[in-house]
């Protein structure tokens, strides 16, 4: 309960600061005070995008109490700041969400508003009770949010219409780490041939990610037990600590993931790669014929990096960042670390035109991110499989599933879609 109350907590006492502030005639204070209220809340809910966005609008609010606009004016842009919270990454339970901070946040500051000054009040006893309540709130914040864990129980909890809320998933996901990363075992699923490795997408929690959570939960509905891997530098798994080149090469840790499968039992193995791990899917798959019980690949937002090099700037930061790198990497090694293991133009290039030797199921989303959008049937039409299907799933890129807090809420629809589709899944001209 305590993981829904933290932010709700958070908010609240900058609200109270607010409202001391005010009636220490500090408007302009409690102002920003309430505007950081509603940051603070995008950044616990794990909007990553909103935050530049939302830094801006803070600015603004501050600059307009400054300057005493109109109230209305401050209003408008307390509006936006909270529609900015929600709409960064737009999905349908956020809009309840979106409707809910806006209401409280225009309740509230309406309420602290009427604060009058409190003469009456000694200005140092007022002074330290503000100090008191923004302090305990920095103290504290970081505390709550660490014993913000659900309780140890193998339960999901349905408490959302339409979705799962989870809480901890290492409470069914067993790791297993080596010198070449980490693997998370599903051990929820029941023990059988059917086994799935799983290649999740770039996001620093790896394998534990929202996205990828739905995926094994989908997988596991279809009856497949996942081997989750870690991407090198993700989640689990750390970076390496040499900058060669082929100290970054994921297939040094794929095939001790196909030997452990192997180990548990597993005599027909699905390679499912979504967003970046579509890379290391399509190589398991091109190899399937040194690989026994590999039949079919799954793809899921795939798509080829912009070749223009205007984005080259942020993926590079986002190399560094993703990985929590403390040394940094230049831009020419960086690329070539890319183009080794991160690029799919390789099977665009006619050194590389040979058909697999398994089906492959290749998956888009309706909601999708545009450079995906635009390079995504360029690579559809350049993987040569022996039997290749196209299908278009009605979610998001991320499964319409996301973060809140400690919990992770995921979506019934997408897990069904993708659940039905892995129930149609044959060996190749099977």
């Amino acid at each position: 309960m305590i993981a829904w109350l933290a932010p709700l907590l958070a908010a609240a006492g900058c609200y109270v600061a607010a409202a001391l502030a005010q009636g220490l005639s500090l408007t302009v204070l409690g102002v920003v005070l309430r505007a950081v209220a509603l940051w603070w809340l995008a950044a616990y809910l794990g909007y990553g995008v909103s935050l530049a966005l939302g830094a801006c609008l803070v600015a603004a609010i501050t600059g307009c109490a400054l300057l005493t606009v109109s109230r209305w004016l401050l209003q408008v842009l307390f509006a936006l700041l909270a529609c900015v919270c929600v709409l960064a990454a737009p999905q349908p339970l956020y809009w309840p969400l979106l409707l809910g901070l806006i209401v409280a946040d225009q309740t509230l500051g309406l309420i602290v508003e009427r604060v009058p000054p409190l003469w009456e009040a000694p200005n140092w006893l007022l002074a330290c009770a503000l100090v008191a309540v923004v302090g305990t709130g920095v103290v504290a914040s970081r505390w709550v949010i660490g014993i913000a864990q659900p309780p140890a129980t193998e339960r999901t909890l349905q408490t959302l219409p339409g979705a799962l809320v989870e809480g901890d998933p290492r409470l069914w996901m067993r790791l297993e780490t080596n010198a070449a990363g980490a693997i998370w075992i599903d051990r929820r699923a029941a023990p059988g041939g059917r086994c799935a490795l799983l290649f999740h997408g770039a996001h620093a929690s790896g394998s534990l990610q929202s996205t990828a959570r739905s995926l094994v939960r989908s997988l596991r509905l279809a009856g497949y037990r996942t081997l989750a891997l870690d991407h090198p530098g993700y989640g689990a798994s750390p970076a390496p600590t040499s900058d060669a080149v082929a100290a970054w090469d994921p297939a040094v840790l794929t095939a001790h993931a196909v030997e452990r499968a192997r180990q548990l039992g597993c005599t027909r193995l699905l390679p499912v790669g979504h967003s970046m791990g579509v890379t290391e899917a399509l190589r398991l798959g091109y190899a399937a014929p040194a690989q026994p019980g590999i039949e079919r690949v799954l793809l899921l937002g795939a798509g080829l990096f912009e070749d223009n090099g205007s984005t080259d700037a942020y993926w590079h930061d986002r190399f560094h960042i993703d990985r929590g790198l403390q040394r940094r990497l230049g831009l020419e090694r960086w690329r070539e670390i890319r183009d080794a293991y991160y690029r799919n133009e390789a099977y665009c290039a006619d050194r590389r035109r040979r058909q697999a030797g398994v089906g492959l199921d290749y998956l888009t989303f309706a909601h999708e991110h545009a450079n995906l959008v635009a390079s995504r049937d360029r690579l559809w039409r350049c993987l040569e499989f022996i039997d290749s299907r196209r299908r278009e799933l009605p979610t998001s890129h991320y499964l319409d599933a996301f973060t809140l807090g400690p919990l992770t809420i995921l979506q019934y629809g997408a897990i069904g879609a993708l659940r039905e589709h892995l129930q149609t899944l044959r060996p190749a001209g099977g």
